[in-house]
């Protein structure tokens, strides 16, 4: 009981502060524009007497092209990219000038937008999530209670306690579902291809555990089989993701 208690008092050290009026206070956003804002290898140049164009890395700009094949707001950034440097004259890696191509001739189509509009709280989620593997960790707690005894706590009661103290009502099924539920298996798949590109830049009250994020790193090949390798064209069958 020490150990969820002392867990507890650290997840609400945690939670606290983000917490405003009821609701954790993240900026709204998909997965997408987190991935975009944050990306390492990704820098927009504006100089003063000339066109704004993107510094993009060939490692990067693939994952960007590959991401592009199955979402649309990947796919309306990879065509900006290419707009704004051409109309400034600047290069591009070779996968996306294989894009504009393949956009230009009618090979490549923008990906159907989802009928349901897309959820905006993408960053919450993420840092309830690093959040939680932070308390598996340092606490040595299971992620649920399917994990453990009937009578044993998990790092989601953890999570789910500690929200509800600090002023936001949570259930103990909403985050398991979050860590475990298959419908949330697109956002986890998201969080392994978010530490796999890497993050140039804090962003505001996200800070994941550094071994959450090294866990998930050792296990970011799984993405892989998420991304449709099989429309690469030849030529970039070998680039190295």
């Amino acid at each position: 009981m020490t150990s969820y208690q002392d867990a507890t008092r650290w997840a609400c050290d945690q939670v606290e502060e983000k917490i405003v009026d009821g609701r954790l206070d993240f900026p709204e956003c998909t997965f997408a524009e987190t991935l975009i804002e944050v990306a390492a290898g990704l820098e927009l140049v504006q100089p003063e007497d000339a066109e704004s164009y993107y510094l993009v890395t060939e490692q990067l700009a693939e994952h960007l092209w590959l991401l592009s094949m199955e979402n649309d707001e990947f796919f309306d950034f990879c065509a900006r990219m290419c707009a704004t440097n051409l109309l400034a004259d600047a290069p591009l890696p070779e996968c996306l000038r294989i894009f504009a191509s393949q956009v230009l001739s009618g090979d490549l189509k923008r990906p159907t937008p989802p009928n349901r509009p897309r959820t905006r709280n993408w960053l919450e989620q993420m840092f309830l999530w690093s959040t939680i593997k932070g308390i598996e960790q340092k606490f040595d707690l299971n992620i649920t209670r399917n994990d453990v005894p009937a009578s044993s706590y998990s790092a989601c009661d953890v999570m789910a306690e500690a929200l509800t103290v600090c002023g936001r009502k949570t259930k103990y099924s909403e985050i398991k579902n979050l860590m475990v539920h298959k419908n949330s298996q697109r956002f986890r798949e998201e969080i392994l291809a978010y530490v796999q590109i890497g993050r140039r830049k804090n962003l505001r009250g996200l800070d994941p555990d550094a071994t959450a994020a090294a866990r998930a790193l050792e296990a970011v090949r799984e993405i892989r089989r998420t991304l449709p390798r099989e429309k690469k064209p030849p030529s970039l069958r070998n680039m190295t993701p």
